[in-house]
């Protein structure tokens, strides 16, 4: 997570529907934009929950709790070379990832 200093977990209960994913979705979208609204660098990352017995055991969630997702959060570091403006990351393209069905 790139040294953040906070790192965020969302849980759903286990007891949820499964619809209720959308609902962390969408809380988890208002929370990184509320961060970046104060000035905050954010990095939502899946393999912050890839061992979520770890997660569990760490961060105190319990056992009726789904880890759903994990956001770092803190300032940017401006000289990271991720973060300078010039840096392109490699991207698959496009046309490989977009198939136009009739």
């Amino acid at each position: 997570m790139f040294n953040a200093p906070a790192i965020i977990f969302l849980t759903v209960p286990k007891k949820s529907p499964a619809w209720s994913v959308f609902d962390l979705v969408f809380f988890a979208q208002s929370i990184m934009l509320l961060a970046i609204n104060r000035g905050l660098g954010i990095m939502p990352a899946h393999s912050m929950v890839s061992y979520p017995d770890l997660v569990r055991k760490y961060a105190k969630i319990t056992e009726d709790e789904a880890v759903g997702m994990a956001t770092a959060v803190g300032y940017i570091d401006k000289n990271a070379e991720i973060n300078d403006p010039k840096f392109i990351p490699a991207r698959v393209p496009f046309e490989k990832i977009y198939k136009l069905t009739k």
